[in-house]
């Protein structure tokens, strides 16, 4: 839930489970509704500056933390292994890291 997923990916998990107009698949939200949270959540998805996008997802995520409507279960930090004897894999970039069924070693 930050402004660094990959484009503006953040909706996929923000969108289906808050916004009362979402008309797909919707995750068992236990019907948490708040027409400001809704606004805010319009308000970032339709904003085209990155910076003030940012801005507006982080004050998103603070005011849905303060509600406690929504428990974060993502990781937002990945670390970053490398090594010499990587010879094959593959970039994820909706989970900004790499598949790890396709990672291939070998002796450098």
């Amino acid at each position: 839930m930050t402004p660094v997923w990959f484009g503006n990916a953040g909706r996929s998990v923000l969108q289906p489970l808050l916004d009362p107009a979402w008309s797909g698949p919707r995750p068992a939200d236990g019907g948490y509704r708040n027409d400001r949270i809704t606004r805010e959540l319009h308000d970032a998805l339709a904003e085209g500056d990155p910076v003030a996008s940012a801005t507006r997802w982080g004050d998103l995520e603070r005011d849905l933390l303060t509600e406690a409507a929504v428990i974060p279960l993502v990781v937002t930090v990945v670390p970053r292994l490398h090594s010499a004897n990587v010879r094959g894999f593959a970039r994820l970039p909706s989970l900004d890291n790499g598949d790890p069924t396709s990672v291939s070693l070998g002796i450098a």
